[in-house]
């Protein structure tokens, strides 16, 4: 957030709704868990028969199992992509503007 606070301060400015800046902070943050979570599970796949050995009574391609860490890990990504979204949301443009 800090990196593009200058950013959503002129969005702000130029009349952007609070909605629409917490959906454009959301949604990059939502894009880049997104790529990580096909890369991991990609990854996974991929290396199923080295994780093989070392769990125990899990199989490492269970989809169920795939699915519950995918979901608890979005939904803690989502979580973690909130708070920044609520406080760019409140942006005030003039503050954020004359601080550069």
């Amino acid at each position: 957030m800090a990196l593009r606070r200058r950013e959503i301060g002129i969005r702000a400015a130029l009349g952007a709704s609070s909605s629409r800046l917490l959906r454009a902070v959301l949604g990059r943050g939502l894009l880049v868990t997104s790529l990580g979570l096909v890369i991991g599970v990609a990854g996974a796949i991929g290396l199923a028969p080295l994780l093989g050995s070392v769990l125990y009574n899990v199989q490492p391609r269970d989809p169920f199992l795939m699915a519950y860490a995918t979901t608890i890990l979005a939904l803690a990504a989502l979580l973690a992509s909130a708070i920044p979204a609520r406080r760019a949301a409140n942006v005030d443009p003039a503050v954020v503007l004359q601080a550069d």
